[in-house]
């Protein structure tokens, strides 16, 4: 067993999902980051003097340029734990299997009540198919997620990463071309144009195409897209909570290839009609 093979293998998978998922981590993040920032601190009203003679009365106080600055470039330090499923062929190559947003913290496990020490209590739940048992620590759940919640705020607190992290290499297993900036712009635009409530109507997307509009892109045409797309992928379900209709954003890339291909040239690629498209209408 090679297990310097074996990790290689499997930072390649999660370099490859990070990359393709970095849009909804943008997203989230600037989500987590607004819903997080401090309120503004509430400014003292002006008073009036009584009089032209009476100087004890207060004057209206200048607002602080150094609070509000601080509130403008405000980042909060916080980080999204990513369960990582890989199937193992008979080779032990990793193949992705799924991908858990909110994976389970939990140490505990069910254990069969005749595995159990003598006085361990009985759950009722309905684990384990009601077969009688307890929920006992995992020394494994126990050492791995421990690991992974204190090395988590560690690098979020901005101290040297910890032993038993590895930093990935996306220069390495990443794909050839800006692939990171060009999904950093699609979660940009996404934003613009709304996000998850907004971005798959006409007035979002010709909001965050107005640039292109402007340079000739027919907004009919743009009405016609969004329409396609509109009860496509995450939506068709209806009512989500943010963090799962925040994955929209990929189905927002979809909608701006397809706009991208409506004016891209014969022997022009897909992909450099997509770059050009968002490099026009980036809002920074």
């Amino acid at each position: 067993f090679d297990e310097a093979k074996f990790c290689k293998a499997c930072e390649e998978v999660c370099v490859v999902l990070i990359q393709a998922l970095a849009p909804v981590l943008n997203v989230t993040y600037d989500r987590v980051a607004k819903e997080s920032k401090p309120k503004p601190k509430a400014k003292a009203k002006a008073k009036g003097r009584k009089n032209a003679n009476d100087s004890s009365d207060e004057e209206e106080e200048e607002p602080d340029e150094e609070e509000d600055s601080e509130e403008e470039g405000y980042a909060p330090q916080c980080f999204q734990v990513l369960g990582v499923d890989v199937l193992m062929d008979t080779k032990l190559q990793p193949w992705l299997l799924e991908i858990n947003g909110r994976p389970s913290m939990d140490i505990e496990e069910p254990v069969r009540m005749s595995e159990c020490p003598e006085g361990t209590r009985r759950c009722v739940c309905r684990d384990m198919d009601g077969e009688e048992h307890a929920h006992m620590v995992s020394p494994v759940d126990l050492a791995v997620k421990s690991i992974a919640m204190r090395g988590a705020f560690e690098v979020a607190l901005g101290r040297a990463l910890p032993d038993q992290y590895v930093e990935l290499n996306f220069d390495e297993h990443g794909p050839v071309g800006d692939l990171s900036g060009t999904l950093q712009l699609i979660a940009r635009l996404y934003q613009v144009a709304g996000g998850a409530d907004k971005a798959f109507t006409t007035y979002g997307l010709r909001r965050a195409l107005a640039a292109a509009i402007k340079g000739g892109l027919n907004p009919i045409d743009l009405d016609s897209a969004v329409t396609r797309w509109k009860h496509q992928g995450y939506r068709q379900n209806g009512d989500l909570e943010k963090d799962t209709a925040e994955i929209g954003v990929l189905d927002f890339a979809g909608l701006l290839q397809e706009v991208a291909n409506l004016r891209k040239g014969e022997d022009e690629d897909a992909l450099d009609a997509l770059s050009s498209l968002i490099e026009q209408c980036d809002p920074d």
